[in-house]
């Protein structure tokens, strides 16, 4: 069995690295060469510019500096807000170039788009939608960061592998507060989650705020909290909220990408 601490540390890797096949489970197993990982960073670079050439090609576009800066734009913000607009006042590039580029990016499975729910369709199109990359090792190595960014990395993570279930359709919530996920089965709201990665044992105010008034607003069947470390389960305002690693959840998920990455097999169910 693998210890809580070993596990975190492969998920560091992970959501640094992400979970492309291949080079990516050579370099996590390989934890004590110290020049695998530049490598594996160089390999993911090459990977990023092979799929905006491929997307240059496909679509006979003939301004690459200018789907670089959308996509690279875009990885950067993952798990953030972004409108068309709001793309196009950051880079000077029409509005419409940004929508059809944004699109064949997210034809690529570079970019996904996650649209906020809402029971009146003129609010759902006016809101921004939430960008989340594809991979994370391809956003890490194209995007220029400023700092770690762990709790965007984690919430596209729980994002990425939620879009492995069928059946279900994905969300973000927007009342006084806002929720990261909800998840949708037919008319029913199967879940609600919100990440907070924070390395501190007292539990996260504003987020559990959030995960209530969109579990109460949504008549959500449960209410999930992912964490870094905190696991239980916690009475908030009449409403019950389980707390869980963001290791475990992905363990229960099943998620191919990250079990594949931590190289250990699917917990029972």
């Amino acid at each position: 069995n693998l210890s809580d601490e070993r596990l975190i540390s492969w998920l560091h890797r992970y959501l640094e690295l992400g979970g492309l096949p291949g080079p990516a489970t050579q370099t996590l197993r390989s934890i004590d060469a110290p020049f695998a990982e530049a490598r594996h960073e160089e390999v993911l670079r090459q990977t990023f510019r092979q799929i905006l050439h491929d997307v240059l090609r496909r679509h006979a576009l003939r301004r690459p500096d200018e789907l670089e800066a959308v996509a690279s734009y875009l990885l950067a913000h993952t798990a953030q807000l972004s409108s068309y607009d709001s793309v196009r006042k950051k880079l000077g590039i029409g509005v419409d170039q940004v929508r059809r580029w944004s699109q064949y990016l997210e034809e690529a499975f570079l970019v996904n788009r996650l649209g906020r729910l809402h029971f009146k369709a003129s609010v759902r199109r006016r809101s921004p939608d939430k960008v989340h990359a594809g991979d994370l090792g391809l956003r890490n190595a194209a995007a220029v960061r400023s700092s770690p960014d762990l709790g965007h990395l984690a919430e596209t993570a729980v994002h990425n592998a939620l879009l492995q279930r069928t059946g279900r359709q994905l969300f973000y919530w927007q009342g006084r507060y806002e929720c990261d996920l909800v998840v949708k089965r037919g008319s029913a709201t199967e879940e609600v989650l919100q990440v907070s990665v924070g390395d501190d044992d007292r539990l996260p105010e504003r987020e559990l705020a959030a995960l209530v008034e969109a579990a109460e607003a949504l008549h959500a069947e449960r209410a999930t909290l992912i964490t870094w470390r905190q696991s239980g389960r916690h009475q908030i305002a009449g409403l019950e909220v389980e707390s869980i690693p963001l290791f475990r959840w992905l363990l229960q998920q099943g998620d191919q990408l990250a079990l594949e990455t931590l190289d250990v097999a699917p917990p029972p169910r």
